[in-house]
């Protein structure tokens, strides 16, 4: 699944619909890979939308699964708590 279609199969609008190109058109005036890539870009931070977003965006579990222990902070081998620059990399497995 590529970004576009993963961004809006998870983004829904406040009244909990899936957000759809008339929605972004009609609020930033953009295409929807447009917006996307202005989102991936972070010219347009989500957080500042929330009248228009339900926020956070929910992700899937990771693909393949966790692969350290999951009660184990990430510091001493494990899944849990800061990861730093690691965290992009579980993000796309998740997306």
């Amino acid at each position: 699944m590529d970004g576009v279609s993963a961004l809006l199969k998870r983004l829904k609008s406040r009244d909990g619909k899936n957000v759809n190109s008339d929605l972004i058109k009609s609020n930033f005036g953009l295409e929807v890979d447009d917006f996307i890539k202005e989102v991936a870009e972070g010219k347009i931070v989500l957080n500042r939308y929330t009248d228009l977003f339900e926020l956070p965006v929910r992700l899937r579990p990771p693909k393949g699964g966790f692969k350290l222990k999951s009660n184990a902070s990430f510091g001493a081998g494990g899944e849990t708590g800061y990861r730093g620059t690691h965290i992009n990399i579980l993000i796309k497995r998740m997306v």
